[in-house]
């Protein structure tokens, strides 16, 4: 075996358990950005930065997922605010 190929690692199952994070009577949904975008018929760098500014962000390894309910409340508040 080459020198450089690295060694295979076992993982603990791949993806993580969210259940902990989810609180008895909260519904959540986390999505992506490409699909919270296409969810709101946004362009995808605008999500990036409403969901950034609305601290909507879970990073989770390499990814990230976005809350559904932090980013439609910050959403209807902006709205609101710019309409007054």
């Amino acid at each position: 075996m080459p020198k450089n190929v690295p060694k295979k690692t076992k993982t603990g199952g791949g993806v993580p358990k969210l259940d902990r994070f989810i609180r008895p009577g909260k519904e959540t949904l986390y999505v992506t950005y490409a699909q919270a975008a296409s969810f709101f018929s946004l362009p995808y760098y605008t999500m990036v930065k409403c969901a950034k500014e609305a601290k909507a962000n879970i990073h989770i390894r390499k990814g990230v997922l976005v809350d559904m309910t932090i980013l439609m409340n910050y959403m209807e508040n902006e709205l609101r605010e710019k309409g007054d």
